[in-house]
């Protein structure tokens, strides 16, 4: 949540294991862990607070991350309760293809989350680094998300920030390993399409529903994310893009993604499909998880598919050019905390009337 993410790689500076010196900076752990584990490097920060490599005392072979925010610093009830429900949400999920929960404490005005720890990179950085990548591996990714959505969703709950830096391999080199990660935004909904009143996420990866005056949306909204992960995987850049969040929310609000034969050549007919159907407008009619697992592109590859065996270099070209879009930017393309979407929701509000006001002056 508000860009740290618990559980973040090791793969991303952190220390070898071997090494026993604590970062000079780290926190002390609540009391009854301090016997337990040992604090080693940082691993990831953000607005919320800081994340740690921590090492078993008694056996150095298990490493896990901490992530440790501080309750005082100036944060709102909200704020501090949608940190307790994070803490909340993954301690009652259970799923191979989730950050895996260890323990939360809170201590003397601090919140501590105790996970595993991941091995591999964020999904994007393991992309661009491979020499073959091809649409299976888009694939099997993303019919990983879809599971996990399938699991969340039969909870009842929406995760509500899915996009790339919130999935993260935890092997090295496998991406049927990924895990998704940072439940931060997360809630629960009484409803299968109703229930979230205030918009939160990160813009780019926001469906049409919640970008009106008076949203009401729910679990469709983590579908409509999954569609643009894919999109990405599949062409290396987004499929919604404005060069002011006006711009931004008018071609999300649209609904229209295109398939330029200069990079979609390569890609196979049906999984061009299944981004068309996943791309539904309504979200009354916008397939589930489970509808979306059962799609054709998802099946089994057949040793016919040639297409979705083709490298795709132009996609890992792709993808690192249009990186700092991807990733999008700070400040109006950066991430919102659920307990900051107030400040989303006006800025929803301020682009719904420049567009009114851009319309006006067109007629």
């Amino acid at each position: 949540m508000g860009g740290i993410i618990c559980g973040a790689s090791a793969a991303n500076g952190a220390k070898s294991a071997t090494d026993r010196s604590s970062d000079q900076s780290s926190p002390h752990l609540p009391s009854d862990w301090q016997g337990l584990y040992n604090v080693h490097n940082i691993l990831g920060k953000g607005m919320s607070g800081k994340v740690y490599r921590i090492v078993n005392r008694n056996d150095k072979t298990e490493e896990l991350a901490v992530k440790v925010m501080p309750l005082d610093s100036g944060l709102l009830p909200d704020e501090i309760e949608d940190m307790r429900r994070e803490c909340c949400i993954l301690k009652e999920v259970g799923h191979p293809h989730i950050l895996a929960y260890k323990n939360h404490k809170e201590e003397k005005k601090v919140l501590y989350l105790l996970t595993e720890l991941l091995r591999g990179d964020e999904l994007f950085d393991y992309i661009t680094k491979r020499t073959v990548y091809k649409e299976s591996d888009a694939k099997a990714v993303t019919r990983v998300m879809l599971e996990v959505l399938k699991y969340l969703h039969a909870q009842n709950i929406v995760h509500r920030d899915l996009k790339p830096e919130n999935i993260i391999l935890s092997r090295t080199d496998d991406p049927t390993s990924v895990k998704i990660v940072d439940f931060g935004l997360a809630c629960k909904v009484p409803d299968k399409f109703y229930g979230i009143t205030k918009p939160a996420g990160t813009p780019g990866y926001l469906p049409p529903e919640a970008l009106v005056h008076t949203a009401n949306y729910g679990m469709p909204s983590d579908i409509w994310a999954v569609g643009v992960i894919t999109y990405i995987l599949l062409c290396g850049y987004p499929p919604f893009y404005g060069e002011s969040d006006v711009e931004l929310f008018r071609d999300i609000r649209r609904a229209q993604v295109e398939f330029d034969e200069a990079e979609w050549g390569p890609v196979s007919q049906v999984a061009k499909n299944f981004i068309s159907v996943v791309f539904e407008k309504n979200p009354l009619k916008r397939p589930t998880a489970e509808e979306l697992l059962q799609h054709e592109w998802l099946k089994e590859t057949k040793a016919s598919d040639k297409a979705e065996e083709t490298h795709l270099q132009g996609t890992i070209e792709a993808m690192k050019k249009n990186r700092a879009r991807i990733r999008l930017r700070k400040g109006i393309q950066g991430v919102i905390f659920a307990n900051r979407c107030r400040n989303l929701s006006s800025m929803i509000e301020r682009a719904l009337k420049k567009d009114a006001e851009s319309v006006k002056q067109d007629s």
